[in-house]
């Protein structure tokens, strides 16, 4: 059976936990506890989006498969894009100024998107990309890793010099977060290893026996980290990010192929991967609800919740109304 024939319970519930986590990660979890928060934060969580844009590319596959699918996923993701950038206008859009600087910062937000909405642009170009080069895999793989390596570097220098010149704060560190956090770094690289992932069974099958390597390596470079940088530089790649995303995607799959696994039955009929992209896109108007000074372990907590809840009303409003394009 092709592994992209059917969809897989224990990757979508994966996929949800990885939603928990980047609410972590905005929520700042941990945030008063360094090694915690290192290890956490600017560790473990850092693998939830990557490990989105594998499951995309993982998945894309079928697209080839059956050809006139291509055109509607591309449609859907960039309607999708637009109605949540309109949701979340008002964050990002300046209703009282239209000067040309104001103009540039919003042709800059449409285009790497709004805070966590990045993630559209870069999926819907990185699609583009593998669609375009589908017959060229070696050529794929190479300008893949070639990317990534440049990402991470560029990610490690931008550090180094905050460090160095003194100037680290949150809003330096955000404003130059759009260097490295692209399609072109991060989506097009593990979008590319989910497509060639899913077009070698033998990596599927096997590379799920390196986990306890490919963490330890990854724990490793996460240390390294910590020690050099502390925990007021942020982290959203790491060199070690693919090997451990493929083991772990791998583990996935093989759980999928065992007999009685509890994570392949699903008793009361929830699409999870359908509330996974839920909890995604509304926490932020949850988080932008939670008092600043409450802290952040009961603000994660209370963010989940009604993240989960908010999910519940748009799955009835969705249905009620037909709408195709929400989530």
């Amino acid at each position: 059976m092709n592994p992209v024939s059917r969809r897989n319970l224990t990757i979508d519930k994966a996929r949800l936990l990885m939603s928990i986590m980047v609410i972590a990660i905005h929520s700042r979890l941990f945030f008063t506890t360094d090694i915690l928060f290192a290890f956490g934060v600017n560790g473990v969580f850092r693998l939830a989006v990557p490990f989105f844009f594998v499951i995309s590319g993982f998945y894309f596959s079928s697209v080839f498969i059956v050809r006139d699918k291509a055109f509607p996923w591309f449609r859907r993701l960039l309607f999708m894009y637009f109605i949540w950038m309109i949701v979340y206008s008002p964050f990002w859009l300046d209703y009282e100024s239209f000067d040309f600087i104001v103009w540039l910062k919003i042709i800059k937000t449409l285009l790497f998107g709004y805070h966590h909405l990045w993630f559209f642009p870069a999926l819907i170009l990185s699609g583009v990309m593998v669609y375009l080069a589908r017959g060229r895999r070696s050529q794929l793989c190479y300008s893949a890793c070639a990317l990534f390596f440049v990402g991470v570097f560029v990610q490690y220098y931008i550090n180094f010099h905050l460090k160095v010149s003194g100037e680290i704060n949150g809003y330096t560190q955000g404003s130059l977060l759009f260097l490295y956090r692209n399609f072109l770094f991060v989506g097009f690289p593990f979008f590319t290893l989910g497509y060639i992932v899913s077009t070698h069974k033998k990596i599927i099958l096997r590379a799920h026996k390196y986990i306890y390597v490919s963490l330890f390596v990854f724990f490793v470079e996460v240390l390294f980290a910590y020690l050099n940088f502390g925990v007021d530089f942020g982290f959203d790649i790491y060199l070690t990010l693919p090997l451990v995303i493929t083991c772990l995607f791998s583990l996935c799959y093989f759980y999928e192929q065992k007999k009685n696994n509890p994570l392949t039955s699903n008793p009361i009929n929830i699409n999870w991967a359908t509330l996974s992209a839920s909890l995604y896109f509304v926490h932020p108007l949850v988080l932008f609800l939670v008092p600043q000074s409450l802290d952040t372990e009961y603000a994660f907590i209370s963010c989940v919740l009604f993240s989960l809840l908010l999910s519940f009303v748009l799955f009835k409003i969705k249905k009620t109304f037909n709408l195709k394009y929400v989530i």
